[in-house]
């Protein structure tokens, strides 16, 4: 499986994407599906809305990318800046957040129409999933046991679709854990997967770190 980290900063993204996929502050980490010999994650950051990839990390995964139509538990460790991430508990990476940590956070995917990303489970600081009020470019359904999110923009147009947890005012905190079960229903290439992800030490929906399957 391959991760993504990006960085996006005031709608500009640092070299890895034309800026039109820029998104506001944050960062996020997504999982990227694709062939065994490309990279499986890349990191990244949000900022005012646009991707940032300055020192954005790209890898393989112990076990390939991960593939549609298939659960997946992605954990994060955040300790201070440290940030180490594991896929069905195995180590992946280990990198640098840019914001300072939060438990606070969501998934996201690809922003192709008709891309859809179901997730469930998703505990971040011991806390169960409340409700994901806050959107950008999707839509997202509530399935009773399980969450849909809906791409509604263009290939690239705006970056990353991406839905944020509902904002609980946590006040920063050293370290914390995040987890999440991601299924990428529909894909924009065939047997790839629709490039999902979580972000986390979100400030708001613009803002915040993220890493990516692709």
């Amino acid at each position: 499986m391959n991760l993504s980290v990006l960085n996006i900063q005031n709608g500009m993204s640092a070299g890895a994407f034309p800026c039109e996929i820029c998104l506001d502050n944050l960062i996020f980490y997504l999982p990227r599906v694709g062939a065994s010999g490309n990279p499986c994650f890349q990191t990244g950051e949000i900022q005012q809305g646009r991707l940032n990839w300055y020192e954005s990390q790209m890898g393989s995964c112990p076990h390939g990318p991960p593939r549609k139509a298939r659960w997946i538990h992605v954990t994060l460790e955040v300790r201070k800046s440290d940030v180490s991430v594991f896929l069905e508990g195995v180590h992946v990476t280990s990198f640098k957040g840019h914001f300072p940590p939060k438990a606070v956070g969501g998934v996201l995917l690809a922003n192709y129409h008709g891309n859809v990303v179901q997730f469930k489970n998703f505990v971040i600081a011991d806390l169960p999933s409340l409700p994901f009020e806050t959107k950008s470019c999707a839509t997202v359904k509530d399935n009773l046991e399980y969450y849909s999110v809906i791409s509604q923009g263009d290939f690239w147009a705006h970056g990353f679709c991406r839905a944020l947890l509902k904002d609980i005012q946590m006040e920063e905190s050293s370290s914390y854990q995040v987890s999440v079960d991601l299924f990428s229903e529909l894909g924009w290439s065939g047997d790839r997967i629709a490039y999902v992800g979580i972000m986390f030490n979100a400030r708001d929906i613009n803002n915040a770190d993220f890493i990516y399957f692709r």
